[in-house]
């Protein structure tokens, strides 16, 4: 039972030396500190609207100049005929073939590349690549906040 009772006391002996030293360590700059980066409480607006954010009302397709990246279906041409931000005699083919013209891939023609198919970066960079970003990437939200 002694043998115990020493052990016992020499364990404690030991944990009494050895965590002052841990906490110290960590303290002293044993251990990095954690790296944090300051978020905006917050995220700024979004800029472009697309299949991903859903339509923003009144905002104008991409190919015409306007912030709508959403895909060009007939849907959505109809939305913008009723908004008013497709010319009143435009015809849905006549909008298709302006993306045609300009080598745009939609939605219509490919997705899940997250722009990055040898047609990106997305059109709102610059790219000819006009699918969905990838919900929860970072380039879902450069494109929707229009910020690299």
């Amino acid at each position: 039972m002694r043998t115990l009772h020493v052990a016992w006391s020499l364990g404690r002996g030991a944990l009494l030396v050895v965590l002052p030293l841990a906490v110290v360590g960590c303290v002293a700059g044993g251990m990095p500190a954690p790296s944090s980066t300051v978020r905006a409480l917050t995220p700024a607006p979004a800029v472009y609207c697309h299949d991903g954010t859903g339509h923003t009302a009144g905002a104008t397709p991409w190919i015409l100049g306007g912030k709508c990246c959403c895909t060009p279906t007939r849907a959505m041409f109809d939305v913008h005929q009723a908004e008013k931000t497709v010319p009143a005699d435009m015809t849905y083919e006549a909008y298709l073939k302006l993306y045609a013209d300009k080598g745009i891939k939609t939605g219509l023609d490919h997705a899940g590349c997250n722009n990055r198919c040898a047609d990106g970066p997305h059109v709102v960079f610059g790219g000819k690549c006009m699918a969905t970003p990838t919900p929860g990437t970072e380039n879902y939200e450069q494109v929707t906040r229009g910020q690299r």
